[in-house]
């Protein structure tokens, strides 16, 4: 393809390190923890370049995450699940029953188009999840590090030609993105279109436990935290996240909310790592 590809390692001293910076870069405190090694790659990056491209719109548009495979098998018949994972699924299906997208997509294309319970779930994405989320989070680490970024993916012209093609063409063999897949096994010889996502993460269910003790002893003080929650709640749901996984997420919030509250209201601590700034708490 005649390009030079480039790695660049993220380890767990990069998300204790740039925590601070990265939080202090964004007005609201957004609590998806993918934004930390993208800050890392947009600082690599702004070394040699000054404008990116970025695959931000390609999972909305084009059926990737999870979710959208999972309301794909809602098709199936109801004895194929057991009763109560059928339940389950049927009350993920009316959790979007509500979202009726139809009027916004005949404005941008001027098609008339029966929206499926798959394509209802996309624009949901495409109107809330990418502009509230993936988008910011992409502009405010480009723009602290000098970065332009073009996405390509969600161009008008894409959404209008790819969107409203069948969900078979978008979910096959329970493979999302089939579409993409297809085309970069065509262009891209040495491609594995059975290769199944990865995506742009931190594994914290590794990297929170371990600090947990000393977040049970710091986050307790933060006084955002402590207009919210009883301190000794914080306490217990960080000493509980140790051995039991469901809380890891929960304290990962309040980790974000307490650092993103210090470094907005006591200037200069986002030069610090995360643990000098929650133990220098008054």
């Amino acid at each position: 393809c005649n390009s030079e590809i480039n790695f660049v390692n993220f380890d767990e001293l990069d998300f204790w390190n740039l925590l601070p910076r990265v939080l202090k870069a964004n007005d609201d405190p957004i609590l998806d923890y993918a934004i930390v090694p993208t800050f890392k790659l947009a600082q690599i990056a702004s070394k040699d370049v000054k404008v990116i491209l970025s695959g931000e719109g390609g999972d909305e548009i084009f059926a990737g995450y999870g979710r959208h495979r999972k309301i794909k098998r809602l098709f199936l018949k109801k004895e194929v699940f057991p009763s109560c994972e059928f339940d389950k699924h049927q009350k993920f299906k009316k959790k979007f029953k509500d979202w009726d997208f139809d009027l916004n997509f005949h404005k941008l294309t001027n098609k008339k188009l029966t929206m499926s319970s798959l394509q209802n779930l996309q624009l949901f994405d495409c109107e809330e999840w990418l502009p509230n989320n993936l988008l910011i989070k992409l502009d405010r680490c480009l723009m602290i590090n000098s970065l332009e970024g073009r996405t390509p993916l969600i161009d008008i012209e894409i959404f209008k030609n790819f969107f409203g093609v069948r969900d078979n063409f978008k979910i096959r063999n329970g493979l999302g993105k089939f579409l993409l897949r297809i085309f970069l096994k065509e262009k891209i010889p040495f491609y594995d279109f059975l290769h199944k996502k990865v995506g742009f993460t931190v594994p914290i269910n590794s990297w929170i436990p371990g600090k947990c003790d000393l977040l049970a002893r710091y986050l307790p003080k933060n006084k955002l935290l402590k207009k919210i929650f009883e301190p000794q709640e914080i306490k217990s749901i960080c000493l509980k996240a140790t051995t039991n996984k469901k809380f890891i997420t929960l304290v990962w919030r309040l980790l974000c909310l307490s650092v993103w509250y210090q470094v907005h209201f006591d200037k200069g601590l986002e030069k610090q790592d995360t643990f000098y700034i929650l133990s220098n708490q008054d």
